[in-house]
């Protein structure tokens, strides 16, 4: 028996590559596993008692759904990040989450306690959760004194995706002047910016961009330069509207910042983590303010209580666990009652319908980039007729 492991794997020491090498290196002390890229030609067909473990792309074919559509496979298991912010990630892989046996969903207890309730209310049976882990060796505490109350400084690391809160991230900065809130755009964050083909990505990158937000650019984190400048922050701010889990709230805490996120970052709020509420600008305001200037001794123990939930949860050893009881446990049943099969028809056509719906608006924006600008009320008039 062969475990085939989809996942993006490289040398980096960022926690999305990581998940490729470390997860199947501990795999490896139970079973024989192979490793594959998701955008590697070709496909596994598989061999008696074979299973199958990976991340589908929502854009198109890859490695891991051309593998999945092979018979024999003895398990399938989708392990995919899940948020239900922006439901275009999770409409994409709808049909494929259906015909695995598990989905293996590297999401925070907000979202994964918010399915019984959601549109994908029909994964429920067959969805476990999954943590991230950082290895701390390659983030060490880098923060042994923090700035003085009052002066303390704020940072979000990351791109300007949509389901970020880059726009509530500027508001806050815009509403705030007298705080300093950075934000680095890393090298492969613009990268992605440039490559993905969203305008409302772009878009949302410049007015970050020209907002009161102090702009990192070309800074690469791992290097000393980039270190210098995080530790030089005392708190890692992240204003998600839709994010699974981000890699850089745990990154950042192995760091020694302190990490302030929206509950649709999927963490709960804890000793390490302060929350504020999306989109409400003056309780948001009023959290920022009150941990500029609290006491230097509040912040050394909340960053403490990260360091010890780091070695106790957010570790490969406890994701591996995880990863391996998807594995070995029993397949779920899936529920034969009509009313259950009537649901999930309808939520199938509802994330469809809502899927399509995106990807077209997401076409007439691009045609607006390209379009002079007096052809532009004609089309977004077109748009708003085709939609109802």
């Amino acid at each position: 028996m062969t475990v085939h492991f989809v996942y993006v794997h490289n040398n980096h020491i960022n926690t999305t590559s990581a998940i490729g090498r470390e997860i199947p290196k501990r795999l490896q002390e139970r079973f024989d596993v192979r490793v594959h890229h998701p955008n590697a030609e070709g496909a596994v067909r598989p061999k008696p008692g074979d299973i199958l473990i990976g991340h589908p792309n929502r854009y198109g074919p890859c490695f891991f759904s051309r593998s999945f559509a092979h018979p024999g496979w003895a398990r399938r298991i989708v392990f995919a990040p899940l948020s239900l912010g922006m439901l275009e990630d999770a409409a994409a892989i709808d049909p494929i989450v259906q015909a695995a046996d598990i989905c293996l969903a590297i999401t925070g207890a907000f979202w994964f306690d918010s399915i019984a309730a959601s549109p994908i209310s029909h994964w429920q049976h067959k969805t476990m959760r999954c943590d991230l882990g950082v290895n701390r060796a390659q983030f060490p505490n880098i923060k042994s004194r923090f700035n003085p109350a009052g002066r303390r400084r704020f940072l979000y690391i990351g791109n300007a995706d949509p389901m970020r809160g880059g726009d509530f991230l500027m508001r806050l900065a815009n509403a705030n002047p007298e705080l300093e809130i950075g934000w680095i755009r890393a090298s492969d964050s613009r990268h992605c910016l440039d490559s993905i083909i969203e305008p409302q990505t772009r878009r949302l990158a410049k007015a970050m961009a020209n907002s009161r937000l102090k702009i990192y650019a070309d800074v690469h984190w791992h290097r000393p330069e980039g270190l210098k400048i995080i530790a030089d922050h005392d708190f890692l701010l992240h204003c998600g509207r839709s994010d699974a889990m981000p890699s850089e709230v745990l990154e950042a805490a192995s760091w020694g910042l302190v990490p302030i996120t929206t509950p649709q970052c999927g963490f709960p709020e804890d000793d390490w983590m302060t929350h504020i509420p999306l989109d409400d600008i003056g309780n948001a305001s009023a959290i920022l303010q009150n941990m500029n200037t609290c006491a230097d001794g509040e912040l050394f123990a909340r960053q403490a209580a990260g360091f010890r939930l780091l070695d106790s949860q957010y570790n490969w050893d406890h994701v591996t666990d995880q990863v391996r009881a998807a594995i070995e446990a029993p397949l779920p049943v899936t529920p034969a009652d009509a009313m259950w099969q009537q649901r999930a028809r309808r939520n199938s056509r509802m994330l469809k319908r809502h899927l399509l719906r995106t990807r077209y608006k997401r076409r007439i924006d691009a045609m607006l980039q390209r379009f002079p600008r007096p052809f532009e009320g004609a089309i977004r008039r077109d748009t708003l007729t085709a939609e109802g």
